[in-house]
């Protein structure tokens, strides 16, 4: 099971994925593989400071890209689809798209993500990660939701 986070940078607003560790601040560390002919094979870190609110953790499944806390995902019938952490278990719950000027979700529909991809493969509805919680409000306007 790989742990790995994901989070936007404060600074430009890319998103980074690493190790998250939490000291003055939220920070991403990335690690590079360099090579010095000499010493061999080095590990050099870059560390990025995060916004905390979009630290997301890697939920060890992909569907072509990774999947991570807070992705929406869209179905074929339109639903919209948010992975939390739950109960001690990923959930994806069905939410719908409400823009009241705070961008939030409403919706009450949710099963354990194993449940949900157990579920889609029987029925061959296929998902697409569409974006995340974080970037909502751009989000709205590509889907032209007002």
């Amino acid at each position: 099971m790989e742990i790995l986070f994901r989070g936007k940078c404060i600074d430009d607003g890319k998103w980074v994925e690493g190790f998250f560790y939490f000291f003055e601040g939220a920070y991403i560390r990335v690690c590079h593989t360099s090579c010095h002919f000499d010493e061999g094979p080095q590990n050099v870190y870059t560390d990025y400071e995060v916004i905390p609110e979009t630290v997301g953790q890697y939920i060890n499944y992909d569907i072509g890209q990774k999947l991570f806390a807070g992705d929406i995902l869209k179905g074929q019938n339109g639903k919209l689809w948010v992975i939390k952490w739950l109960n001690q278990a990923w959930y994806v719950c069905n939410h719908d798209i409400i823009d009241d000027g705070m961008n939030k979700f409403a919706g009450n529909e949710r099963y354990t993500f194993y449940e949900y991809t157990k579920m889609r493969t029987k029925s061959g509805m296929a998902l697409t990660l569409i974006g995340n919680i974080h970037d909502l409000s751009a989000l709205i306007k590509s889907l032209s939701i007002h």
